[in-house]
Formats: structure tokens, sequence, C-alpha cells
């Protein structure tokens, strides 16, 4: 049984500090002071030219790894999911981000080269550069089912707009989200390797990214699509396990099968950014994917089987 422990959010930095030190890897951003001020003008912008009322119901979805592709199964992808999920999600996507993990196609990589830990020697390089390669290409494949079932999306691939300090945010370029959206464009990011002022590089996970952006963008809902229903907890009066309706820091979960860590970070790393969202005023829900029109009706907010996180 997983015990799942209480963890009191974190605020991400989302600009460099200035009075910090830089490191070797990365010079200090000259325009930093001005971020919050350039964030200000655009979702200002993006109010004006798409209505205030699409700001406000953004929902942020993140496309579980073991959703989008099969996980013993390296480079093999559910094009059958992702043209059904781009079919449903078809005519929201001003509403939309859509965050997807690695998947079978970059954590066996990532894995293998220890990637995570940043640039210690030639095979930790290896391993970056094949790992960014194996993002990439599955980026594009999600972007290619995705419009094949009807939805409007572009592929942004998070090396382009995260750096991360210790393989914390540091800074996040919102301006290609906010472009995707001004043409009726989904924008559609993943769980990538990404440069680091401290590590030289490292992996950032997908679950991270989705809740950074929820949070950063003051979404209206943060959902997070898997293989399963939901959360399962066990009735301590009955013994039956269930998908939990409502799931807060501290409950004992019920692990279904085998638990696997991937790179990533896994289950554990996912609810502590959903409760980290949650804690800010994000509505934050796990559903399946895998069922017909859950996905849909969970961004358009009704009431679906999944697990809601409470805080």
């Amino acid at each position: 049984m997983l015990l799942f422990q209480s963890i009191r959010p974190q605020s991400h930095r989302s600009h460099p500090n200035p009075s910090s030190t830089p490191s070797r890897f990365s010079p200090q951003s000259p325009y930093s002071s001005k971020r919050i001020s350039i964030d200000y003008l655009y979702i200002h912008d993006l109010e004006s030219s798409l209505g205030a009322i699409h700001l406000k119901d953004l929902a942020i979805v993140k496309l579980g790894g073991s959703l989008i592709t099969v996980k013993d199964k390296p480079f093999t992808l559910r094009g059958d999911v992702l043209e059904r999920i781009g079919s449903e999600l078809s005519g929201l996507e001003e509403f939309l981000i859509l965050v997807h993990g690695g998947g079978s196609y970059a954590h066996p990589v990532a894995k293998k080269y220890s990637v995570s830990e940043g640039y210690r020697d030639e095979e930790h390089l290896k391993g970056f550069m094949e790992t960014s390669i194996a993002v990439r290409r599955l980026n594009l494949e999600v972007v290619e089912r995705l419009v094949e079932g009807g939805l409007r999306c572009i592929g942004i691939p998070s090396s382009t707009i995260f750096s991360t300090s210790s393989g914390k945010i540091l800074t996040c370029s919102l301006e290609p989200i906010f472009l995707s959206h001004r043409v009726k464009l989904a924008p559609v990011t993943c769980g990538d390797v990404v440069f680091d002022r401290e590590l030289g590089f490292t992996v950032l996970s997908g679950d991270v990214i989705a809740s950074y952006l929820a949070i950063r963008l003051k979404a209206k809902r943060l959902i997070y699509a898997i293989d399963l229903d939901g959360i399962y907890v066990r009735d301590r009066i009955t013994g039956e396990v269930k998908v939990a309706e409502e799931l807060k820091p501290g409950m004992k979960l019920e692990p279904l099968g085998k638990i696997e860590e991937d790179v990533t970070g896994g289950i554990v790393r996912k609810l502590e950014e959903g409760f980290r969202a949650a804690e800010k005023g994000v509505e934050v829900m796990i559903i399946n994917g895998l069922v017909k029109d859950r996905m849909r009706d969970a961004v358009l907010g009704k009431r679906v089987l999944g697990t809601i996180l409470k805080v």
C-alpha cells in the first residue's frame, strides 16, 4: 500500500533571482525583471482578442505517457487513442493547453543514461541528445494523430520555452502559447529534456509543466488523463477497493498491480503537482482518458468518474 504524505506546495520560480550568482552554464537574463509586466501584457492581449471568458475557462490537459504509448513496447504509439481524443476535443482549441508525457519513447532512454542527473560526461551528453530526439519524434507523432482526429493544434517543444535551475523551473516564455491561441490553435507541449543553469541539462516532467502552467495562467481546471479511472483507495469498513471521488494529502492509496517509478517520479510526482495546483484554486481531476467523451466532458466542467484532488 502506498502512503502519500502531505506536501506543502512550493512556489515555482518563473524568472532568475537577481541576487543569485550565475553559473558557468547560463548568463543572467537581461529581461527577467520585466517578466511579470510582459506576462500581463500578453494575457491582456489574449483576453482582448479571444474574450476574457476563454482565458477564465482555460483547461490544462495532461496526457499520461501510459495513455498515449504502450509502456512495455519502446516507440509504440496508441494512435487510435490520440485520434479519438483529437475528435473529442475538436472545437475546444481556444480553451486548451495540452501537455503529454514521454511514455515508451523518452523514459527508457532518459533512464538508461540518467539524464535527470545532468551533464557529467560524454555518455550523459549522448543520453541528452538521444532523449531530445525521442521526445521530438513523439511530440510530432502525437500532434499528427490529434490533427487527424480533428483537433487544430501545434507542437511546442518544452526545451524551447523552459529552462531550469537544479531541476526547478527557472524561466518560461509564454509567447508561443499565447500566439498559438490567438490563431485558434491548441498548443501541445510535453515532458522533455531542458537546459539547466546548474546541471547543464535535466529532465522536466510533463506533470510539473502542467501544474506550472495551470498556476501561472490561473487556469480553471487541470485534468490528468491516465489509463485508469482515477486514484484507488480501500474502504476502511468494507475493505472494497474503489476509485476515490476525492483525495486529500495523507490519504492511503491502493496500488493496482506493479507500481513503477519512471524518471519523472510516477504517481507520487503527479499527486504532488496536482495538490500544488489545487492549493492555488485550480480544479484538479484525474480521469481515464481511454473512455470515450470523458475527457471532453471534464474539460467542459461536467461531473465524470474520476478523482478530484482537494486541499
